[in-house]
């Protein structure tokens, strides 16, 4: 199986897997996942695992300036 994450962060994101899905604990709350080894980049190799795991460490700081912001994410399988 590929890795999670290709790169390593100040802030371990080790979420587990059980059956297909990935789970992780924080604050309380699990957060199901799905397919985190997919390569988003293939030029550099970096993983959806990448993304959240950067996410994941940059939460801290940017949240503060989302806060009462919308957001719209468009799911895009392929």
């Amino acid at each position: 199986m590929p890795p999670i994450t290709t790169l390593t962060y100040p802030r371990a994101f080790e979420p587990t897997k059980r059956g297909q899905h990935w789970y992780l604990d924080t604050d309380g709350q699990e957060l199901k996942l799905s397919n985190l080894p997919k390569t988003f980049w293939s030029e550099t190799g970096y993983t959806k695992g990448d993304l959240l795991a950067a996410y994941y460490n940059l939460a801290p700081y940017i949240l503060p300036y989302l806060h009462d912001r919308p957001l719209t994410l468009w799911r895009m399988p392929d």
